[in-house]
């Protein structure tokens, strides 16, 4: 399967089958080992370009992208190796690699920086119940603002364990504001939701404390977000829902990691036929002189030769 597979992209065959041992050592059994493999291959390709599309950014990727599936979906990979049913794993690293790619593609995120925050981010936003789709978009938002992939994960973490956390003094500036990150049955309400409230409450004008002075704005966010997760928060909310909203359609219309692998495939192809053009341009160039000067008098002289051949050995 793998080596099958490895036709369809740049990485070689044998990247992809250490791709597939070093995630079999990482805990998954063989079969979903190849699944993660392919669908990481998938995600490297669209999420690199050029030089970075190398052998070892398709392993960190691939390792990166199966963390993030066993972190969401845990249950999973004991529920295939017990009953031999692969399709959710299957659809699971799908999914994954899907949102991956389309934030990567959609924002000026990076690769390996977004990996690490969301490293940072994820075990805090899957404990709260937050999607991994809401959770790689709020590091897609953030980092669009200038802020590094990296460091945006690690401060909105810190960030909403601070509000989750339920502090005395937070709590009341929650309340203050009219703001919870749970709906009445106590579940943890979506990002946009919440990011929308956060918004209204510092920005907006229609909050239970109405327009915000900058310095009240500026202590409710402290109060809120911590020293270390104001710098980020403050972008991701600040343009609120309708933010969120037209990312949102942006993420949805860039299409699947295989689909945005195939047309990066597609265009090195084409890149690389266009090299192809201009090296044998170049060689004749280079070379007809030569061919004029050389060659193509000796192959003259030897049409001559097969010619007077052939007329001496005509049959009697």
């Amino acid at each position: 399967n793998i080596l099958n597979a490895a036709k369809d992209f740049t990485f070689g065959a044998n990247e992809m089958l250490f791709a597939t041992l070093m995630l079999k050592e990482a805990g998954f059994d063989l079969q979903s080992s190849q699944l993660a493999a392919v669908s990481g291959a998938n995600l490297a390709t669209a999420a690199y370009d050029g030089a970075e599309r190398t052998a070892e950014a398709y392993k960190n990727t691939t390792m990166d992208l199966a963390k993030a599936t066993r972190m969401f979906d845990p249950a999973l990979l004991s529920l295939a190796q017990t009953t031999g049913n692969y399709l959710p794993v299957q659809d699971a690293l799908n999914k994954n690699a899907d949102i991956f790619a389309a934030v990567l593609n959609t924002s000026s995120a990076r690769m390996e920086p977004f990996i690490q925050g969301f490293s940072y981010l994820a075990p805090v936003t899957a404990a709260m119940g937050l999607s991994l789709r809401d959770t790689s978009i709020a590091i897609g938002m953030v980092s669009d603002k200038g802020i590094d992939g990296s460091r945006a994960g690690r401060e909105m973490a810190s960030a909403f364990l601070l509000m989750s956390k339920g502090a005395p003094k937070t709590k009341k500036a929650m309340d203050d504001l009219g703001i919870s990150l749970y709906d009445s049955k106590g579940k943890t309400k979506d990002m946009r939701t919440i990011i929308g409230d956060l918004s209204v409450a510092l920005f907006g004008s229609t909050g239970k404390l109405g327009k915000l002075t900058a310095a009240q704005r500026t202590q409710y966010a402290v109060t809120l977000f911590g020293n270390a997760g104001i710098r980020a928060m403050i972008p991701l909310v600040q343009g609120g829902a309708n933010a969120w909203d037209k990312y949102m359609t942006a993420i949805e219309n860039s299409g699947t990691a295989q689909e945005i692998a195939q047309r990066k495939l597609n265009n090195f192809k084409d890149a690389v036929g266009k090299l192809q053009v201009a090296v044998e341009a170049a060689m004749i160039r280079a070379f007809g002189p030569i061919i004029d000067k050389y060659l193509k008098p000796l192959v003259e002289q030897l049409q001559q030769a097969v010619a007077w051949f052939d007329n001496l050995a005509q049959p009697v």
